[in-house]
């Protein structure tokens, strides 16, 4: 038979596993056949599996794709999994590291080691055993965080954020936790805890300092720095500042431990605090301690 351009052999539009494939050994000299099966690796590629053993680089696949040096599979349409003992049985992604495993739509693992995602649209990203078990989470950083819905930890080690926490943030330190609070963020620090007994608080803060807490049910209450202190009761719009053990329960206060002022300190509602004495300064308002003028000359009220 004459030799014929590949454009003029026969089409042939569909397989099987027992079909042949011409082989030319290495020297240019034998020419054999080998069947289809054989030469993919094995006889299990299907529509909905592909398998091609071997390690390093084998693929498993169910309604998804999987590559990998060791046992990576992924399962559900449009799941991706590269990377060593990868596992992805949803619509997600799991890119490179160790022992990833993604159980929810959307999810990504990238990089680290061990991390585990398993519910919906949530991130793993980087660091080694963190954990995302809750819609729209995200993980991005070191050692054993976990992160609850709608919430992102980013970086540090052994922080959690769990019941209902909207868009909540916790970045960096060490054993920091947020517990049901909405938009309540921690930044930094050791042992810091914004812990809420129901989930009707919003925006609370903690930045930086150790072993502080926000338990309060109100809104908007901040600790800056310090160690031990705590911010309780239904007060709103609390701070502290670089405090030691003290416990905040006035609204609308701040609490210092030392206040130091290099260019003086400014009443600006100097007007409203003119008083004759302390009788007339109580009458208006003025606590135990707190600060008036009278006509100019500070007083500071101690009856």
């Amino acid at each position: 038979m004459a030799n014929k351009t590949i454009p003029n052999l026969p089409q042939q539009t569909t397989v099987t596993n027992g079909d042949k494939i011409a082989i030319v050994d290495s020297g240019d000299v034998t020419t054999s056949h080998i069947t289809r099966s054989d030469f993919l690796g094995a006889e299990d590629i299907t529509t909905s599996n592909i398998i091609l053993d071997g390690n390093p680089g084998d693929i498993s696949s169910t309604g998804g794709i999987g590559i990998s040096n060791n046992a990576s599979t992924a399962q559900g349409t449009y799941g991706v999994a590269i990377g060593s003992r990868s596992t992805l049985t949803c619509v997600g992604v799991a890119v490179a590291g160790r022992s990833h495993t993604v159980n929810a739509n959307y999810g990504f693992a990238g990089g680290g080691r061990s991390n585990i995602i398993n519910s919906a649209y949530s991130a793993a990203i980087a660091g080694q055993g963190n954990t995302a078990t809750g819609n729209n989470s995200t993980i991005g950083g070191y050692l054993n965080n976990n992160a609850g819905s709608f919430s992102a930890i980013i970086g540090g080690q052994s922080n959690s954020i769990t019941g209902s926490n909207d868009f909540g943030v916790l970045c960096g330190g060490q054993s920091n936790t947020i517990n049901n609070d909405i938009r309540g963020n921690i930044f930094n620090g050791l042992t810091n805890s914004i812990n809420i007994a129901s989930s009707n608080s919003y925006y609370h803060n903690i930045l930086g300092g150790t072993n502080n807490t926000i338990t309060s049910t109100g809104t908007y209450n901040t600790i800056i720095g310090g160690n031990g202190n705590t911010i309780s009761s239904t007060s709103s719009n609390v701070t502290m500042i670089n405090c030691s053990s003290r416990t905040g329960t006035d609204a609308y206060t701040t609490y210092v431990e030392v206040l130091e002022a290099f260019d003086g300190i400014v009443m600006t509602d100097y007007a409203a605090l003119n008083f004759t004495g302390d009788t007339a300064a109580a009458a208006g308002g003025v606590p135990l301690g707190g600060l008036y003028h009278d006509a100019g000359a500070m007083r500071i009220r101690i009856t």
